[in-house]
């Protein structure tokens, strides 16, 4: 008997699971009605919370489990976070609702929903400190541990105040570093992609595994190995911060996790035809896709070698945008793995390429969100733009500048490619850190 109930409920898990994933891929796809968006969103918030009390963060932070500070941080931050409810809310207006008087309530009501859940947040938070401050002994490896010994607190007032202003900061700062940038950008953006790439990766690895020797992965594995990809990234990004020696890695990695999801929220709608509704709905105009533009920009080009040029430039464009934002990414993770790659030529040459012609006639314009379109909505803009409205020079300079800056970086000696390496390195840097500030 014990062994029929444990089979149907892994059936009923596996069930759960194939729809969450088949929830997540039409997200991605644009083809989820915008009802169900919020609720797509709900789902990955409740995924989180379940992901971060198992991890746990009272073991991160302090290096012992304890369920009621686990609990008691979950709530309160997901309270300071009510406002990317309202603001998907808020983007979902425009479309067909058959709950749309209740959007429309919450969008109505929106400030003082976010002032009461953010108080209510912050007030719970100061009660966690309190509790940790008296209760909780500090073990390494953890986050806190950096800043104070081992072993219980100390029964002395001036101790116990320090203890406290310093339990309570690392908390508000593992929320604004940590917990905002996974959920707001994670959960409100990226999840959906990690499903679609997991799935991909999982199926790789069969198909390859099967074709070598026969052998099969059950269905059931397949979907519990698709799952634990999503929810094995987000730990292991949480879970470096337990190392007090890899605490600024992991800082630099989170700001490199917010380039990648920019390229999610941005970039990918953007050639794929696929629109941002939980994001770009509260940005205004300036989103269109990149092929639409080259499409117009096509039509009003006089010879088809002009027409061939467009559309070279435009794919230079998306390429340089990608390796450009990509870039620091990968810089990162040969740093995290101590490993030393050697840079193919092609793609040394290709990344020049794509460059030279973003420098020069770029169609995306990277800016700052204005405080005129949303309240609630702060960080980069990435807009798309005519190529012929802002290239610098005429079409064929931009061509042939391409051609030969590539031609040039693949043909270049040994160490002539070594200065290359570092001008790219620095121009990637240079980008990166006017992209974040």
């Amino acid at each position: 008997m014990r062994s029929k109930n444990s089979r149907i409920r892994t059936y009923i898990e596996e069930i759960i699971l194939v729809i969450l994933i088949f929830i997540d891929i039409f997200g991605w796809l644009g083809i989820l009605p915008p009802d169900m968006e919020i609720g797509d969103k709900l789902i990955g918030w409740a995924l989180m919370g379940y992901l971060l009390y198992k991890a746990p963060l009272s073991k991160i932070l302090f290096g012992v489990r304890n369920k009621i500070v686990d609990v008691g941080l979950i709530i309160s931050y997901f309270l300071m976070l009510f406002k990317n409810l309202i603001v998907l809310s808020e983007s979902l207006l425009e479309y067909h609702l058959h709950f749309k008087n209740f959007f429309i309530w919450i969008v109505n009501n929106g400030n003082a929903i976010e002032s009461g859940a953010f108080i209510t947040g912050a007030s719970l938070l100061v009660f966690i400190s309190l509790y940790a401050t008296g209760r909780i002994r500090l073990k390494a490896p953890s986050v806190l541990n950096m800043f104070f010994e081992d072993g219980a607190p100390k029964r002395r007032f001036g101790y116990m105040l320090l203890r406290f202003m310093k339990i309570h900061l690392t908390t508000i700062a593992f929320f604004v570093i940590v917990f905002n940038l996974i959920m707001e950008w994670l959960t409100m953006v990226e999840d959906d992609l990690v499903t679609i790439i997991s799935v991909v990766l999982v199926m790789l690895i069969i198909i390859k595994y099967r074709k070598k020797s026969g052998w099969h992965m059950p269905f059931g594995k397949v979907i519990f190995n698709i799952a634990d990809t999503a929810d094995g990234f987000y730990s292991k990004m949480i879970g470096l911060l337990q190392s007090g020696k890899k605490a600024m890695l992991t800082v630099s990695g989170l700001l490199v996790l917010h380039l990648i999801t920019d390229v999610a929220t941005f970039i990918v709608p953007s050639i794929m035809w696929k629109s941002g509704v939980d994001y770009f709905g509260g940005l205004g105009t300036g989103h269109n896709h990149i092929w639409s533009i080259l499409l117009n920009d096509i039509s009003s080009a006089g010879t088809v070698f002009s027409k061939v040029i467009l559309t070279y430039i435009y794919s230079m464009n998306v390429i340089g945008i990608i390796m450009l934002m990509l870039a620091p990414a990968v810089i990162w993770y040969l740093i995290y793995t101590v490993r030393e790659k050697t840079i193919p030529a092609w793609l040394f040459s290709l990344f020049f390429m794509s460059a030279m012609c973003f420098l020069l006639a770029p169609a995306f314009d990277i800016t700052v969100i204005k405080e005129s379109l949303t309240e609630r909505i702060i960080g980069a803009d990435i807009l798309t733009q005519s190529v012929i409205a802002s290239m610098h020079v005429d079409l064929i300079s931009i061509f042939i500048a391409s051609l030969l800056v590539g031609a040039m970086s693949f043909l270049a000696t040994r160490y002539a490619r070594r200065m290359l390496v570092a001008f790219a390195g620095l121009a990637t840097a240079i980008f990166f850190v006017n992209y974040i500030y």
